[in-house]
């Protein structure tokens, strides 16, 4: 904070067991750090800034019911698994594409062969379903569940019998 005022006078310098205290006006502080005059508060400035943010929370409060955000947290969890199936399919090229490139015997062949196995794992990647990613990762769901009847499903539950007391018998020695 001290290198951010430098060049800034103070409005009042104490000297105090060998230090000197400097002192700023807080508007001063607060133009020289935003570079722009201290303005005081203006009522309905400030009620039109408040509104503008309540506007703006409603309507995202608004976008995620519709279902059109996503929490970066899922977007992350979702952007990983599809690298890792990407990482899986690539590593699997070789063990798919090997025995058909035995059969190879000109460069060309090979380099077909090589290219329609990675459009082949290029090409499910892309059949991958991101929605069912987001659903399996608890995020947001496509299609939301029918709304609760508050009525019992399946057996009803049998009634619990009292335990009896078991005694314990005798054993005859052998």
């Amino acid at each position: 904070m001290a290198l951010k005022l430098e060049g800034l006078a103070p409005d009042d310098e104490v000297e105090d067991d060998r230090k000197i205290v400097k002192r700023w006006l807080m508007w001063r502080v607060y133009e020289h750090l935003n570079g722009r005059e201290y303005e005081a508060l203006d009522l309905s400035h400030e009620r039109a800034h408040l509104a503008k943010l309540q506007a703006e929370k409603v309507e995202f409060e608004v976008s995620q019911l519709r279902g059109s955000l996503i929490e970066a947290d899922a977007v992350e969890l979702v952007i990983s698994r599809v690298l890792v199936d990407l990482r899986t399919r690539l590593l699997g090229i070789p063990t798919k594409a090997a025995p058909l490139l035995m059969g190879c015997r000109t460069i060309p062949r090979l380099k077909d062969e090589l290219e329609r196995q990675i459009h082949d794992a290029l090409r499910g990647l892309a059949d991958t379903d991101v929605a069912q990613y987001l659903v399996e990762l608890g995020g947001d769901e496509t299609e939301t569940a029918a709304a609760p009847n508050n009525k019992r499903v399946g057996r009803r539950a049998k009634n619990t019998k009292p335990r009896l007391k078991r005694r314990a018998r005798r054993v005859a020695n052998r």
